[in-house]
């Protein structure tokens, strides 16, 4: 054994290996590379790769070889430490220090992180149910209508219903005690509504346009090239809480008016939508809005359960693991920048921002993210919770259900795009996810299944269905025993008349002769 390492645990689930290298494999390391030097660089007195190891050593120095060496012999060294000590590094081991002579590495090597949860199974909650109102279904129906209005410019003052393009700038009326900085506009950004010298395009329903307010008042009646400043007054009962009860001044210039005719609701338009009738239509659009609804109400339920998970836990886990994030998230934003042809460093220089300064921007996310990802692991451990090849491949047959239309040679295509590993990935994510909003269901309920006993019955149905297999497989054994059994006995049948046959015949020639 080359390798002598010695073991010292360190805070958040690190280790630090101090590893020794025998001399023998360092000396045997700078005979290679003294011998690929001695074919790529030439030395007088000696033909290509024949000059003597000595040689090198004095040409390049031995410290020198030795350093190389030693670089070259790092990665290998550290992947055989792995090995030998049986350990399995959670991010990147990180060199510390390195000593030539003798040759130590010290390493420090990420573990595993550990999870602790609390106990998550006493919690209780009445969840909330999806019901979806007959006016939600209405409006999502007009909605549509909406959609399919047909606008036409028209030269006249704006009427009630009518698009209009405004140029201008909309802008929350500063409060008393409220800083404004006139030197640096963009620090008040959060203030400004709207700003354009090209024009934006609003519609003049005070249900969609500055909702309680005087605005679209204030629009109506206005011709294009007209100008106009007024300002506006928030409700104190505002949805956006910043701009409750605040006024806005607007400055603004007409400059395109267009009539905006919206379709009647009429059979031409359901069929065009493609239902039959408007009972279809009022019916698939309420499914699909239940659909919407329990999937908000899933994302809700697991959101506010790993915020449950994440107070009550105990979590020890290496820094290197957030430095991984961050790098993963600086290269997908430099896949992003790159997909626009954009220099990496004309972006940052663009944005006025370092990688590092980006990192430290995200690190808290990053840390919030990898600690929220790490709870819900140990959730779906501890609930022995499991996605099953039958399910996966379920999933798999339910999504080409909609290529069913396609030919056999572009749906086996996307057959094949669903069942790469990424697609396969996903789906197999989207099964455990529901697995697990299943269980945080129960469990909020008071009724969490027992464990043992949910494996067991498990258990003896996989059993059942095994000896249901091998059963039907016996029974198909001995169907075709059987029927081979007939075949020969048809075959001895047959060979016996053709014997029958042959003596006739033999006994007629005796008879002629």
């Amino acid at each position: 054994m080359s390798l002598t390492i010695h073991k010292e645990e360190m805070e958040q689930r690190q280790l630090a290996l101090t590893i020794e290298v025998g001399e023998e494999r360092v000396t045997n390391e700078m005979k290679r590379l003294a011998r690929q030097l001695a074919r790529n660089v030439r030395i007088p007195g000696f033909r290509p790769g024949k000059a003597p190891f000595q040689v090198i050593l004095k040409r390049f120095g031995r410290e020198g070889v030795r350093a190389q060496a030693v670089e070259e012999m790092l990665n290998d060294v550290l992947v055989e430490a792995m090995e030998q000590e049986e350990l399995v590094p959670y991010a990147r081991p990180t060199l510390d220090d390195l000593e030539l002579e003798p040759t130590v590495f010290k390493v420090t090597v990420p573990l595993e992180p550990t999870v602790t949860l609390g106990d998550f199974r006493e919690e209780r909650k009445e969840l909330d149910t999806v019901e979806i109102s007959d006016e939600a279904v209405d409006q999502a129906i007009e909605d549509f209508r909406q959609g399919k209005a047909v606008t036409e410019e028209v030269d006249r003052p704006a009427a009630e219903g009518d698009i209009v393009t405004l140029s201008g700038k909309g802008t929350i009326v500063p409060l008393e005690d409220e800083e404004v900085d006139e030197e640096n506009p963009d620090v008040n950004a959060n203030n400004v509504l709207f700003d354009s010298e090209d024009g934006l395009e609003f519609v003049l329903d005070d249900e969609q346009t500055f909702v309680g307010t005087s605005f679209v008042d204030e629009i109506i009646g206005l011709s294009v090239g007209d100008e106009k400043t007024f300002t506006i007054t928030y409700p104190d009962d505002y949805e956006v809480s910043d701009f409750a009860g605040r006024q806005a001044q607007i400055e603004i210039e007409v400059l395109e008016n267009k009539s905006r005719t919206v379709p009647d609701l009429d059979q031409e338009l359901i069929e065009e939508a493609g239902y039959e009738d408007l009972e279809e239509m009022k019916a698939k659009y309420r499914e699909n809005l239940e659909n919407m609804a329990e999937q908000e109400l899933k994302s809700q339920t697991l959101e506010e359960w790993i915020d449950v998970l994440h107070e009550a836990a105990e979590l020890d886990y290496p820094p290197a693991a957030i430095e991984e994030e961050l790098d993963q998230a600086v290269e997908n934003l430099k896949q992003q920048v790159s997909s626009y042809n954009w220099d990496w460093d004309d972006y940052l220089s663009t944005q006025e921002t370092t990688v590092a300064d980006m990192r430290e921007q995200w690190r808290e996310d990053s840390v919030r993210n990898f600690e929220r990802a790490l709870v819900l692991r140990e959730f779906i451990a501890a609930e022995r919770l499991q996605v099953k090849n039958d399910e996966l491949e379920a999933k798999v047959d339910e999504q080409m259900e909609q290529f069913a239309d396609m030919d056999d040679e572009l749906r086996e295509a996307m057959r094949n795009v669903y069942l790469g590993q990424d697609g396969i990935q996903r789906m197999a994510n989207e099964l455990m996810i529901d697995k697990a909003y299943e269980r945080i269901q129960v469990i909020l309920a008071g009724e969490a299944p027992d464990l043992d006993a949910l494996e067991a019955e498990e258990e003896a149905e996989r059993k059942a269905a095994e000896a249901a297999l091998e059963a039907e497989a016996e029974v198909v054994d001995e169907e075709s025993t059987e029927e081979s059994e007939v075949v020969e006995e048809e075959a001895v049948v047959e060979a016996d008349l053709d014997g029958d046959d042959d003596e006739e015949e033999q006994d007629e020639e005796r008879t002629d002769e």
